[in-house]
């Protein structure tokens, strides 16, 4: 059986690796253990804290390490399942990541920015906006994460690029976690076993000591989780995106964004600005902006989606307004709206049940773009947007009061119509499934 040895090199080259993590908020552990098999048989393996370098990836600096040499490479596999089984039964788990060795250098022409500008096209006016919204994307979670991009511009936890399913697993509970962060809850046992959870998912840097009421401080700190999310999200496509080169037997990559955007036509932009300027209201903080562009939105697979479920529910089709960050267009442009639930980090209010919410008055929407809805902070930029929408009503529940069952019995939408004393002071109208949204136009604002 092979002895540990410290402060010898492993030799060969790493044919499999395992990344795995520990966190514990009552022991203070948010502890690391990777080991790697060598095709010489030797078995290196590496502890410590989670901590990270500059760039965000895992620093290893000050760590401790071992290495057995077992000779050859079954032996060398035993070894490390054995090591690994050890490790698994005092609590550690393995983190999920897409980028094995020789991964990531494959991708550096399949980067986000790339696939979108080569996925939607357009003229140039188009492909500024993409770059735009990219730096956009990028500088919000640079700016409010720890997340930083490595050399081939993708963003990953300490461990790397995480994969898709724990993304969406993780997405799930940090809704879990809004609650006991609204509730001021970080030492309850429900609310440690969640939150660890978490950070097991998605590994982060918290220093010498794990404060979970600092890592989930309040709902910016619960939205800066769900933007780093989306950008392992978006990292994710990319690793798993193959570069086209000039091998006329390379394997086109998949195509992440099924859109075209155009620029309107002249009669269409005035069109969409008469709308605006003729539903805006001067109680809002966005009615000083003005329309500045106009794209035509077409999503072919989602315009599907709407034409059958509005041929299903046979009602009344309604033309309004969304409003969203322009650091979540990309998001929507990849894979339309969503529908989070009530306890999400980016929700600032659902009255009326867990839907996708629009107004005919503009500003109301354009609101929620610049930031300044209410529970919101501004954004800080110059360029705002809203998506023009067809939304497929079917029947209309029209409320007169925030309490009961949202949509009303028997009903596929919700209408609250403003100026109601005690409802709400503005127009909403709410439907409550993705397949009723059809995005038409983009909308650009400057102020």
């Amino acid at each position: 059986m092979a002895s540990m040895i410290k402060d010898v090199a492993p030799t060969g080259k790493v044919i499999e690796s395992h990344k795995l993590i520990m966190v514990n908020a009552d022991g203070n552990n948010n502890k690391y253990w990777n080991v790697f098999l060598h095709d010489s048989g030797d078995v290196f393996k590496q502890w410590g804290r989670v901590r990270t370098d500059a760039d965000g990836s895992l620093k290893t600096t000050g760590s401790q390490s071992g290495l057995f040499q077992c000779g050859d490479i079954d032996s060398g596999r035993r070894k490390m399942e054995s090591e690994m089984r050890g490790k698994f039964n005092k609590g550690y788990e393995e983190v999920r990541v897409v980028d094995s060795p020789g991964a990531i250098p494959s991708v550096s022409n399949g980067s986000l920015k790339q696939a979108a500008k080569e996925d939607i096209g357009g003229c140039p006016e188009v492909q500024k906006l993409i770059e735009f919204l990219v730096q956009v994307n990028v500088h919000q979670i640079e700016q409010y994460t720890s997340l930083r991009r490595n050399a081939s511009g993708l963003f990953g936890t300490p461990f790397g690029v995480i994969d898709l399913e724990v993304i969406k697993e993780a997405r799930t509970v940090l809704d879990e976690i809004a609650p006991f962060v609204m509730n001021k809850d970080w030492d309850s046992s429900s609310a440690k076993d969640t939150m660890t959870k978490f950070l097991r998912l998605i590994p982060h840097d918290m220093g010498a000591r794990i404060d979970l009421s600092s890592v989930f401080a309040n709902e910016k700190k619960l939205e800066a989780e769900s933007d780093i999310l989306d950008a392992l999200e978006a990292s994710y496509q990319a690793v798993m995106t193959a570069p086209v080169d000039d091998d006329k037997d390379a394997t086109p990559r998949s195509k992440i964004f099924d859109v075209t955007l155009a620029k309107a036509s002249v009669s269409r932009f005035n069109r969409v600005k008469k709308m605006f300027n003729s539903t805006k209201k001067s109680m809002h903080a966005a009615s000083r902006l003005k329309v500045s562009k106009v794209w035509t939105v077409d999503m072919p697979t989602l315009k599907a989606k709407f034409d059958k479920k509005q041929a299903k529910l046979n009602g009344e089709v309604w033309e309004l307004w969304h409003g969203t960050k322009a650091s979540n267009l990309l998001s929507i442009l990849k894979g339309g709206l969503i529908i989070p639930s009530s306890h999400s980090s980016h929700v600032t209010g659902r009255l009326f049940g867990n839907g996708v919410y629009a107004s005919d008055q503009a500003t109301k929407a354009l609101n929620y773009a610049m930031g300044a809805a209410p529970g919101q902070s501004r954004t800080g930029l110059k360029r705002y947007f809203m998506f023009l929408c067809d939304m497929a009503m079917g029947k209309v529940g029209t409320v007169t009061s925030r309490s009961g069952r949202f949509p009303m019995p028997g009903c596929d939408s919700t209408f609250a119509k403003g100026g109601n004393r005690g409802l709400v002071y503005n127009n909403e109208m709410i439907v409550y499934s993705t397949d009723q949204v059809n995005l038409t136009h983009l909308v650009e604002f400057e102020g």
